[in-house]
């Protein structure tokens, strides 16, 4: 009773703010500009820059380890991540962790690196959960909804910071715990899905976690050496507000381009492209001096737009691989954040040895132009074209010609499936859509379908693939898998010879 009443507060809640759930992971975005940026103080005590640096390094070195486990245990860790109470709990160790962060400075710097560790831990699981929601979306809708999720996570910076009073360190501190809590009011037919199985990781993925890694460390160099090239924190203060503008009017222009470009444009390669040139830009900020206020600010725009590249890709390659998301995320999210702690790690030793800003620059220009050289050499256009196909392995093509054939033999079609329109004509010329119509009505009520279920049906019947499933519906592959599952344990039958005999028999009507 108590799940009937809560599933149907969520339900409502999504029916009144559509998308409600993305929110989760704007305060999780948020909560990382905030702790990151120099400018809470609590108890009388604020971090200063080579604090957050060595913050930063711990919290994410933290994140990475976890997600390294995630990646090996993606089956147990997504029971979990379906569990209300823990995602709370996760929200809740986050939170208490970035608490003590700060009040555990009061008695050395290394006390407060137990906080960073419990902050990475929890915000990982908080990522996953994330990223699963992410990847249930089609191309056009990740793309919008990341641009958007960097918007609201930069408008709750600035309300954070604007606060004055006492209550702005407890608002920051509740942050992951309110996302948490966002990203449960996720309605049953929108949530995540189980992996499918198969191949979880393909060979050419694994160039891919290469290829990211090295795009995180000129990134990061430039953020960690803000320090350097900026002397003064106002001014640091400054440069990050001008960033937060330059990054909302940049997400609002890809927002309105995602809503322009038709649903099977091709967003993998425009993402990756993106990257690229993103990169080169670091090239630019070494030759003009990142100590300039203006590059220093356009370097953090920079910055959120890999990320939200970043973060699009393994969304999409989620959706449309049939891999575990889990194990996307972990090793391709896993091995961004290694290289973004590769960057922050200069930036440290910087400040710390007292290195010039020449070196420091030297180090910015060298590593992007090996980035470079991994990307167009280790991972190339071609690569990312195949990983945004879906994972075609023997059962999937033995199944694929098994249902054309059955097809066929069903509704009298002469055509496979990839036509289509003729198979349509046929269909109509021969009877057999009528007959269909008849026994899918019949199949709705006895089996209480849904919508999206008798849309699945309507397509497996045909000799449709889960992956043809997934093209046409515009759904992920893992949830095509899914929807055909439950299908066939609603009708209690466990393969598709079972479902053809079942049609062919509701489509002779009693006789009289």
């Amino acid at each position: 009773m108590a799940q009937a009443k809560w599933e149907g507060a969520v339900a409502a809640l999504d029916s009144m703010i559509p998308n409600f759930r993305f929110f989760g992971a704007s305060f999780w975005v948020a909560w990382q500009l905030v702790l990151f940026g120099c400018e809470i103080n609590f108890c009388g005590f604020s971090l200063g820059s080579r604090e957050v640096a060595a913050v930063y390094v711990v919290v994410n070195l933290s994140f990475a380890c976890t997600l390294a486990v995630v990646g090996a245990l993606h089956r147990s860790v997504f029971r979990l991540l379906g569990r209300p109470t823990f995602m709370v709990a996760m929200g809740l160790v986050t939170s208490v962790g970035t608490m003590l962060i700060f009040l555990l400075q009061a008695f050395g710097s290394g006390w407060g690196l137990v906080g960073a560790v419990a902050c990475g831990i929890g915000s990982s699981f908080l990522a996953c959960r994330s990223i699963q929601q992410f990847a249930e979306l089609g191309s056009r809708e990740v793309v919008f909804m990341a641009a958007m999720v960097q918007v609201a996570a930069f408008a709750l910076d600035y309300t954070v910071l604007s606060i004055t009073t006492v209550v702005q360190p407890w608002l920051f501190f509740a942050l992951p715990t309110l996302g948490a809590l966002c990203m449960l009011v996720e309605p049953a037919d929108k949530r995540a899905s189980a992996p499918a199985g198969g191949r979880e990781t393909p060979r050419w993925f694994w160039r891919f976690t290469v290829g990211i890694l090295f795009f995180a460390i000129p990134v990061s160099i430039c953020r960690a050496c803000f320090p350097i090239f900026g002397d003064e924190n106002a001014a640091l203060v400054d440069y990050r507000r001008l960033s937060g503008v330059l990054i909302i009017a940049i997400m609002l222009i890809l927002a309105f381009v995602a809503l322009r470009l038709p649903k099977k444009a091709r967003y993998g390669l425009l993402m990756y492209r993106l990257i690229l040139v993103s990169s080169v830009l670091y090239v630019v900020f070494g030759v003009l001096g990142p100590q300039s206020g203006a590059v220093l600010s356009l370097s953090g725009a920079v910055n959120a737009l890999i990320n939200l590249c970043v973060w699009a890709l393994l969304a999409r390659i989620a959706f449309k691989s049939g891999a575990s998301t889990l194990r996307i995320f972990a090793f391709g999210y896993g091995s961004f954040t290694i290289g973004g702690i590769a960057g922050w790690a200069v930036g440290l030793a910087a400040e710390m040895l007292s290195l010039s800003l020449d070196a420091v620059l030297v180090c910015l220009v060298v590593s992007t132009v090996v980035t470079l050289v991994v990307a167009l050499f280790l991972f190339r256009q071609e690569d990312l074209e195949h990983m945004m196909q879906p994972v075609e392995d023997e059962e999937d093509s033995a199944e694929l010609e098994a249902n054309t054939l059955a097809r066929k033999a069903l509704l009298g079609v002469e055509h496979g499936p990839e036509d289509k329109a003729a198979a349509g004509t046929t269909e109509d010329a021969n009877g057999g859509a009528e007959a269909w119509q008849y026994s899918r009505l019949l199949l709705a009520q006895r089996a209480q379908l849904s919508a999206r279920e008798l849309d699945v049906l309507d397509l497996i019947s045909r000799g449709y693939s889960a992956r043809m499933v997934s093209d046409e519906l515009f759904i992920s592959y893992n949830t095509a898998r899914n929807h055909i599952q439950r299908i066939y344990a609603k009708l209690n039958i466990h393969s598709r010879d079972e479902l053809h005999l079942l049609v062919k028999e509701l489509q002779r009507p009693p006789l009289g």
